[in-house]
Formats: structure tokens, sequence, C-alpha cells
């Protein structure tokens, strides 16, 4: 099974939680593509436009490739990126594990588009991916 890590990773905490999760997946024996830890050849050679339509371009394919994703949810707090990425797996009704890293408010769009939610990397250690079952959010979502 292919799984698409989605998560933002602008900080060491965000960053930290990403190679956590990605260990946890691959330890369960799942192809795991983590797009931090994919670089564009020749990146710093592009111009930005250039680099950032690669990037755009090399993540899409992961996307249409990959057959369930595990996304790091920071409550209402989303970066654009993770939310262009959850927003698409989800229009080609593809399975969504959504877990939820802190406790703050939910947005209605990730929740809603996700199969699976669950709270915290401990819960995605017990996640059985040969058993994905809608698991809905009980978080304030207003």
């Amino acid at each position: 099974m292919k799984v698409y890590l989605a998560s933002p990773f602008f900080d060491t905490k965000e960053r930290n939680n990403v190679v956590e999760a990605a260990n946890i997946l691959r330890n369960k024996n799942l192809d795991v593509f983590v797009p931090m830890e994919h670089k564009i050849k020749n990146e710093w050679s592009l111009s930005n436009e250039d680099w950032a339509k690669a990037v755009f371009e090399m993540d899409k394919e992961y996307l249409d490739v990959c057959d369930v994703m595990v996304v790091l949810y920071y409550g209402l707090y989303s970066d654009s990126g993770t939310a262009f990425e959850v927003g698409y797996f989800h229009s080609n009704k593809k399975p969504i594990i959504c877990v939820q890293i802190n406790k703050k408010i939910t947005s209605l769009m990730i929740v809603n588009s996700s199969t699976t939610y669950l709270h915290g990397l401990n819960e995605l250690k017990q996640f059985d991916f040969n058993n994905i079952q809608q698991k809905r959010c009980k978080n304030e979502q207003k």
C-alpha cells in the first residue's frame, strides 16, 4: 500500500512529527511518500517559479498514485499546501487518515473529508491499514 504523508513542516516540532509518523508507517511495511524528504534536482539553479512548478508536479504525481493519505493535522491551523493535498486526495475518493496532533478547534473541511480521525501518533501506531473504517471526529468544528 502506498501512503502519502501530508503535513506542514515549517518548524522543528512539525518536522519531528513528520519523521516520527514516517517511521511508524514504514515499520508497518507501508510504502510512504514524504514530500519533505524529496528535493528537486538542481533546485538552486532554478527560478523560484520553475522550482515551485517542479515541486507541485512531483507532489501531484504522488497524490495520484498513492492509495491512502495520512495527514498530520494541527487543528484549525493548516498550511495551504496541506489543505490543498487533503482536498485533492478527497476529490479522488481515496481514504484519508487524519491524525490530530493537538486539541485545538478543527476545520469542518478537513474533518469531513477524512475517512478516519485519530488522536495523536500513538493511535497511528495502533491503526490497522488493512481495515480502514469510518471513524468521525468528535472535536468542536465551529
